[in-house]
């Protein structure tokens, strides 16, 4: 289900969908004796703990890697309406109901405008910046834009996020530089109040600048460093002087 159908909504389908799963893959491997529909299910429910396992494995922990299990759901919940003497046509209907919230939710999301890395970047370098911290859809843009003379940390952990650290070769510069700036996106008005916050709690002066789409503060003064509290939320603190 797409994103504006609300975070409630979102954990009751993702419930049932789990749910639903679930009892399709028990259900698979209870039959001892299988007919030539028990095959093709048990198939389906072998390839669902694979998948789910080699994400589990690899850290793949974004809800576009679960996308392959779109292959397996309507199996899934044909299976479930059997047992259940549901009627086909309603989980016919189920099913488009749900093909239409994606292609509602998708229309959405290409109607918003990209975020344009290259006005950041470029007075990022006749800034004299080197090295920042931002958040994954801020890092890597702005990173790609200056051609590899930007390095940044995606540390900058939106709500609910889940840090997903590419090059962590790169953090490692960013955390030993002489003073890393910090890149907010006009959409991390959450993330930019708790910095300003931190910022004025603790006398730290800083340099700022804005375009359009995202506010750069540089030079700070003590250096601010990032923490990530269990890889789901951020937190600033002053850099020791040792």
């Amino acid at each position: 289900m797409p994103e504006f159908v609300g975070s409630s909504s979102l954990f009751v389908v993702g419930f049932l969908t789990i749910l639903i799963l679930l009892l399709f893959i028990v259900n698979s491997f209870c039959k001892p004796v299988l007919s030539n529909s028990d095959r093709f299910k048990r198939f389906f429910a072998s390839y669902a703990i694979i998948l789910i396992a080699f994400q589990l494995i690899i850290n793949a922990d974004r809800p576009r890697h679960l996308l392959p299990l779109l292959t397996i759901v309507p199996i899934a919940f044909f299976s479930f309406a059997e047992k259940m003497s549901i009627k086909k046509q309603i989980v016919n209907f189920i099913l488009i109901l749900i093909c239409f919230f994606q292609l509602f939710g998708w229309s959405i999301f290409f109607h918003r405008h990209p975020f344009n890395p290259k006005p950041v970047s470029d007075k990022m370098l006749s800034s004299g910046i080197k090295t920042f911290y931002g958040s994954y859809w801020t890092t890597y843009p702005i990173m790609f834009s200056s051609k590899g003379v930007l390095i940044g940390s995606p540390l900058l952990l939106r709500n609910k996020n889940i840090l997903t650290d590419r090059h962590p070769e790169n953090t490692i510069l960013v955390k030993d530089s002489h003073s890393p700036a910090f890149v907010f996106h006009q959409s991390e008005s959450n993330l930019l109040y708790n910095f300003e916050s931190f910022l004025y709690t603790n006398n730290i002066s800083s340099k700022i600048f804005r375009t359009e789409e995202a506010i750069v503060f540089y030079d700070l003064f003590p250096v601010v460093d990032i923490l990530v509290e269990s890889k789901l939320k951020t937190s600033f603190a002053i850099r020791s002087s040792s």
